[in-house]
């Protein structure tokens, strides 16, 4: 299920969080539910293979239209799309991401038992290098505020190894 606030009655407030090693990502709306997704380019495998396990058919005949060196993009993109969208359902991959086609500004869904009566709106987010991120939302977002968090100046994890 989705992490909550435990607040009694429920909070006003929902939450996502998504990471990569170097990366964390915070979503946190007032007003409906909301998802977020980060992943890195470096998490694919065979991008093939994946695509006919995650997009659904009309996706999937897009993707394939692509040249070979475009696909890993968009495959990202599709993904950390999808990704946020069952992160806010709670479902995570009990949603059969097949049956999600993420293209547009909406989710349309197919037949996914427990699936929203709402739309769920899906937005891009800017991303690190070599990253792709998503925001998946109940209600129209019409502010994304970004803040980067102080950490070490090479832009990599924090090292165990004693400063020089």
């Amino acid at each position: 299920g989705r992490p909550r606030f435990a607040h009694h009655p429920p909070a006003p407030v929902d939450y996502s969080v998504s990471h990569t090693v170097q990366h964390v990502f915070i979503a946190v709306t007032g007003h409906g539910a909301v998802g977020v997704d980060i992943e890195t380019e470096a998490s694919l495998r065979d991008v093939d293979a994946l695509a006919g396990t995650v997009l659904t058919r009309e996706e999937q005949q897009e993707f394939a239209a692509l040249p070979a060196r475009d696909r890993p993009r968009r495959l990202l993109a599709a993904w950390t799309r999808k990704e946020a969208a069952m992160k806010l359902t709670g479902l995570g991959l009990r949603a059969d991401p097949r049956h999600l086609d993420v293209r547009g500004p909406l989710v349309c869904a197919g037949p996914v038992a427990g699936w929203p009566d709402t739309p769920v709106h899906l937005y891009d987010l800017p991303a690190p290098e070599g990253h792709a991120a998503a925001l998946a939302a109940t209600t129209p977002v019409t502010r994304v505020r970004t803040r980067e968090l102080p950490g070490d100046p090479g832009g990599g994890p924090p090292s165990a190894k004693p400063p020089p």
